[in-house]
């Protein structure tokens, strides 16, 4: 299961999903696995952009948190892309940018560049 954004204007700019995707029912919809999933996110950055920013990462947080994930998948960009200022993270900025929910014992796997 993938979320890339906490919200749907991120969404949006991140992933352009179908006309009528929302994040909120989403979330409504993977709470009813209780748990039992994978959930993936790629996280990106680019000029005026950056879905590590704490008030990206923050809301995301949340989700994972009411989701509970069996667990969680971080990666990044990692071959060229439509849009070339995409910039992609490190792997241990992503361990940097996950390490509180590894502390709260959430098991995540992170592929970073």
């Amino acid at each position: 299961m993938k979320i890339d954004a906490p919200t749907d204007e991120l969404a949006a700019l991140i992933n352009h999903p179908a006309p009528g995707y929302s994040v909120s029912r989403v979330v409504e919809a993977l709470e009813k696995f209780e748990g039992n999933f994978v959930l993936q996110t790629m996280f990106l950055r680019a000029p005026g952009f950056d879905s590590g920013a704490p008030q990206v990462v923050g809301p995301w947080m949340e989700i994972v948190r009411r989701l509970r994930p069996r667990e969680v998948m971080v990666y990044t960009i990692d071959r060229p892309t439509p849009a070339s200022e995409l910039e992609p993270y490190t792997q241990s900025e992503l361990q940097a940018l996950v390490a509180p929910l590894v502390e709260e014992g959430f098991k995540i796997q992170v592929r970073g560049k």
